[in-house]
């Protein structure tokens, strides 16, 4: 018995045989959406201006700066576990708990700050409370 499977756009809900799922990315993070061809045109048209003026980066740079960003994070990581009693290298994997924690602390201090928080977690006070040092 064979089956036939008939997608809706997710646009404009409507169900169609010619649906396609476009992917994309904005902003580090990735999305699909399932379209029509007529609202992938429309989305492409929409997108069109912005890529006109943007600058496409290729894997090797992507992964680049993705490195960046994490090692960023991994100091930041470190920073905070110092400050906060614990022992770790300059280099190496830091454990789930340190970065469970850090997560923890940060999500505290941007909760407290409202979601304008900026800055990386460095300490704990007194009181337990997160504190945050200028980013760098």
């Amino acid at each position: 018995m064979a089956r036939r499977v008939i997608l809706s756009d997710d646009f404009t809900g409507e169900e169609s045989e010619d649906v396609s799922t476009v992917t994309y990315s904005f902003e580090n993070k990735y999305y699909e959406i399932d379209l029509s061809e007529k609202s992938a045109a429309a989305f492409e048209k929409l997108l069109a201006k912005h890529i006109e003026k943007s600058r496409e980066i290729t894997a090797a740079n992507a992964i680049s700066r993705f490195r960046e960003n994490e090692d960023s994070e991994l100091k930041a990581m470190r920073e905070w576990a110092r400050a906060n009693g614990y022992d770790v290298g300059d280099r190496g994997r830091l454990s789930d708990e340190i970065k469970t924690k850090y997560h923890q602390a940060v999500s505290e201090l941007m909760a407290s700050k409202g979601a304008s928080a900026t800055g990386n977690v460095t300490s704990s006070n007194e009181a337990g409370n997160a504190t945050a040092a200028p980013a760098s």
